[in-house]
Formats: C-alpha cells, structure tokens, sequence
C-alpha cells in the first residue's frame, strides 16, 4: 500500500521491540510516550517518586496507561519478560537490566538529566534518590 507507512512509524502506536537494537527503540519510545504526556515516562523513570508531585491517584492512572503502552510495544517473548512486574517504573527497570550493558547506563542519565530539567523548568522541586 502506497498510503501505508512502515511499522513503528505512527503517532497513534508505540514503536515495536522486535528484541534487538534496544538503544534505538528506547530512545524512540521516549520521545513517543513523552509526546502523547510526559508524565507517563516520568512514571517510568521515577515510580512512585512521583506521588508527591501529582498524587496517588494520578500516579496509578499514569502507571496503568504506561504500563499499556509498554505492552503495546513488546512483542511475546519481551512481554513474558516484565509480564510479571507490577509498575511501569520495574518494568522499564527490567528492560534497562536485559538489554543495557554497563558501559550505556553512563549514558543513561541523559534521560534523567533531561527529566529534571523539564520538571525544573516547570518550576517543580525535585529531588531523586540515586543523585549523581
């Protein structure tokens, strides 16, 4: 189909996992889950962390709409991996621990580093409890 892009470049669904290149797709599930509300990827980040800033309800409302969106993206065998996990935040955690290597997780805290600046720039206070 000529109208038809190719999988994983919609704005109405997530970028699939296919298990490999875990760098590229997370980073392009950042920028998509943070498009449709960054909450949702500071759920993932920071967990209930983030209860303080937007309170419990939000913070299950938020969870359960990440946790969709990382299903939705994951194909079977990923899936059984973090099936089990019960918040996007160990989810994300899962993940990060199965297909990160040690030399990346340094690169990693550009994600954070981001975060905070944002949610400072939103004159929020914020305070995380692994601080570099």
């Amino acid at each position: 189909n000529a109208g038809t892009m190719s999988e994983g470049h919609s704005t109405f669904e997530p970028p699939r996992f296919d298990g490999t290149n875990y760098t590229y797709w997370k980073e392009r599930m950042r920028i998509f889950i943070q498009s449709n509300n960054f909450r949702l990827w500071q759920i993932i980040k920071y967990g209930e962390q983030m209860t303080t800033k937007v309170g419990e309800a939000m913070v299950s409302e938020y969870n359960t709409k990440a946790i969709n969106m990382l299903y939705s993206a994951l194909n079977q065998k990923d899936y059984r991996k973090i099936s089990h996990c019960k918040t996007a935040k160990d989810m994300g955690d899962k993940l990060e621990d199965t297909y990160e290597s040690t030399p990346q997780e340094a690169d990693s805290s550009c994600d954070e580093t981001a975060a905070l600046c944002l949610m400072a720039n939103e004159g929020e206070e914020v305070s995380t409890s692994n601080s570099h």
